[in-house]
């Protein structure tokens, strides 16, 4: 995956857990900036744990 889009989180259902493999720490930065505004959007939270090592994201989506 080159980047974590709006579309693929709102795929998510609420509970879910979903790692994201990205090409580099920008992407994951990136990945981790879109769900923080989209849960606004979404009236959801996003909570976000970032891998830098081995450049995965991991985002799970909860009820507010």
């Amino acid at each position: 995956m080159e980047r974590l889009t709006r579309e693929d989180l709102r795929q998510m259902a609420i509970g879910e857990k979903k790692n994201f493999h990205l090409p580099d720490a920008q992407a994951i930065d990136n990945a981790g900036t879109t769900a923080y505004q989209l849960q606004n959007v979404e009236r959801c939270k996003y909570s976000v744990s970032k891998d830098y090592q081995n450049n995965v994201i991991t985002i799970t989506k909860n009820a507010i």
